[in-house]
């Protein structure tokens, strides 16, 4: 099995950002206005894995945004700099 890595791209607004795997794919995605998405990659889904881990549909709260962050140190070894998001 090959090592992923992730990468986090940060929109110019600083209201969004995702986080890319390796692969191609995103995984992960917080936006200010519409919410998170934390995805399994596609080989987990194919295991049989949900797509979905953590998905909301709405404004975000700053608890949303540290929880979003906290999985992404976990499940990816992201650090997400919390100042490039203007919450």
């Amino acid at each position: 099995m090959v090592k992923l890595s992730y990468e986090i791209q940060y929109s110019e607004n600083r209201e969004k950002l995702w986080i890319h795997c390796s692969t191609g794919e995103t995984v992960g995605r917080f936006d200010k206005r519409f919410g998170i998405d934390i995805h399994t990659t596609i080989e987990e889904q194919a295991s049989g894995a949900g797509q979905c881990l953590h998905c909301t549909h709405g404004k975000p709260t700053i608890e949303d945004f540290n929880y979003f962050c906290a999985k992404a140190k976990e499940l990816w070894g992201v650090d997400i700099d919390k100042l490039m998001i203007e919450m």
